[in-house]
């Protein structure tokens, strides 16, 4: 009877550990693996793990906002979307305003209080949250 087998454990059977160890052996540049982007400051706020998910998925472009529904080819008014997020961003008294919302996340991934950083977070996951209620479920 034929089977594999992974040559390099004892037992023959794979396991992350036997990759890793290999990959190490052979010389890997192992920060190749490592992607850019500010993965450690998302993991680590202090932010329900759904909203860490939500804000996972943003940054890596799996959420369809207006900007990669732009990118597809899909018509949309963004202009007055944008205007109105400038004026709100404005009446906040910051100082400029981004418009992607990758540099939305990044920056308030960058504010030095934990505080801060949890409502605007969290206030970005809730928008996100009822728009969808609103729009597919019309609650």
């Amino acid at each position: 009877m034929n089977r594999l087998i992974w040559h390099f454990n004892r037992d023959g059977v794979y396991t992350v550990h036997s990759g890793y160890q290999l990959a190490l052996s052979l010389n890997a540049d192992i920060e190749s693996l490592f992607l850019e982007g500010p993965w450690l400051k998302l993991w680590g706020c202090r932010v329900l793990p759904m909203v860490k998910h939500f804000l996972w998925r943003c940054l890596c472009h799996f959420i369809p906002t207006k900007e990669r529904l732009l990118e597809k080819g899909v018509s949309i008014a963004v202009e007055c979307v944008l205007l109105r997020a400038r004026t709100a961003w404005q009446l906040a008294r910051f100082q400029s305003a981004p418009t992607v919302v990758k540099d939305f996340i990044i920056f308030l991934l960058k504010l030095p209080h934990d505080r801060l950083q949890q409502r605007g977070i969290t206030s970005l996951w809730s928008l996100w949250f009822h728009r969808n209620l609103l729009c597919w479920k019309g609650v």
